[in-house]
């Protein structure tokens, strides 16, 4: 094996044995060093991997307590929407469109003329809502030949709608105008309904029918 370096001389392969051994030795520390530097390059690898999750979780936690966040305000802003709109109604004056009013009135003239009277009670005289109504109505019967147009404060408690109230002595005529004034008023979507009869507490006269008018439903 004459190609080997030292092979054929005892002081080479005693120099190169020397070497091989030496080399071998390195190799070993090389070895652990780089065992020591692969399992510490593997560690790292794990605690980067741990931050980016633990980056990713808080981006992920941060954007969905973004869209709570803004979810939370939309429904904020629509209940204030809805209570607004819910005031407003309360608010917001009723009004017979005039073909309401024509389609009242026909109704009522059909009928023929008979004594009635509308009424607001007292505590309502300046409510801004309630007066106008009445007036309105007072006024539309009139003009179909129901009452004088007087609007009459009453000692009553306010009632939900429009009542209409029948006279102690009610007779066949005034029932079939009370009935057709309700089925009137609900034809054109007035919340109306029919009431206890009373004495007289404001009214003036002794109608055989009164309309009280109340608050909004």
């Amino acid at each position: 094996m004459a190609w080997i370096p030292g092979w054929d001389s005892i002081e080479s392969a005693g120099w190169w044995s020397g070497f091989y051994f030496w080399l071998s030795i390195v190799s070993l520390i090389g070895l652990g060093a780089f065992e020591v530097a692969s399992h510490r390059y593997g560690e790292r690898r794990d605690e980067l991997a741990e931050k980016q999750h633990i980056a990713e979780k808080l981006a992920h936690d941060t954007e969905i307590a973004r869209l709570n966040l803004e979810t939370a305000r939309v429904q904020e802003r629509a209940s204030t929407a809805e209570l607004d709109l819910a005031k407003l109604k309360l608010t917001a004056a009723r009004v017979l469109t005039p073909a309401q009013q024509e389609e009242l009135r026909l109704a009522l003239a059909s009928f023929g003329p008979i004594d009635a009277a509308v009424g607001v009670p007292i505590r309502e005289q300046a409510n801004p809502e309630i007066k106008p109504f009445a007036e309105q109505i007072a006024l539309l019967l009139q003009s179909a030949g129901w009452g004088n147009g007087v609007l009459y404060s009453v000692q009553q408690e306010t009632p939900v709608g429009v009542v209409v109230i029948p006279s102690l002595a009610e007779n066949q005529r005034a029932s079939d105008s009370i009935d057709l004034l309700l089925k009137a008023l609900g034809t054109i979507e007035i919340a109306a309904s029919k009431g206890r009869p009373t004495g007289q507490t404001g009214w003036g006269i002794e109608p055989s029918v009164r309309i009280l008018i109340g608050r909004k439903l």
